[in-house]
């Protein structure tokens, strides 16, 4: 999971947390959550429940889940895998045929 601070995350002048985890959609306002720093990690917090504490740390989606939700992308790996496989294979079978490598 990635956090939320590495993504288009900011505060605005209402102290409100405005963030944009993909590209193509709009900002979207978190309420009840915050930015603060807990030891050396700065993150972007929010509040589980009426009380002060606990809070939860917010996160976007993992780098996977990203790829796999748009199809453009895995096409594009697609087809460069399907391509350095065809590069790669012929030099691999010619290289363990001639015992170069053990």
């Amino acid at each position: 999971m990635i956090p939320l601070t590495k993504f288009n995350t900011r505060v605005n002048g209402s102290g409100q947390v405005v963030t944009q985890v993909k590209r193509s959609s709009a900002a979207e306002v978190l309420e009840h959550s915050f930015q603060a720093r807990m030891g050396e990690h700065q993150g972007i917090y929010e509040r589980i429940g009426p009380s002060r504490f606990p809070v939860e740390e917010g996160y976007g989606p993992a780098t996977t889940q990203m790829m796999y939700s748009n199809d453009e992308i895995i096409d594009e790996i697609s087809a460069k895998v399907s391509e350095t496989f065809d590069k790669r294979i012929d030099q691999d079978i010619l290289v363990l045929l001639n015992g170069w490598r053990r």
